[in-house]
């Protein structure tokens, strides 16, 4: 509470990169600063290993399956 009773309500905001990703290439092709494209890059980079990390156990799990149903 403040001082004047009122309630301060917080939320966090989670975009989901497919919404993210076209202010991204934006900002990595037009951002005005050196740390805006930076930024920009180390994201991409993030999300790139992300995926990759999701594929490999979508992978992983689908070869796990294969091997319990040939069992």
């Amino acid at each position: 509470m403040t001082s004047s009773n009122t309630e301060v309500k917080r939320r966090v905001l989670k975009p989901r990169w497919e919404g993210i990703l076209p202010a991204l290439i934006e900002v990595l092709t037009r951002g005005e600063s050196v740390e805006s494209r930076q930024f920009a890059r180390d994201e991409l980079r993030r999300m790139a290993t992300l995926a990759d990390a999701h594929v490999a156990e979508r992978k992983r799990a689908t070869q796990l399956e294969l091997e319990e149903n040939n069992q």
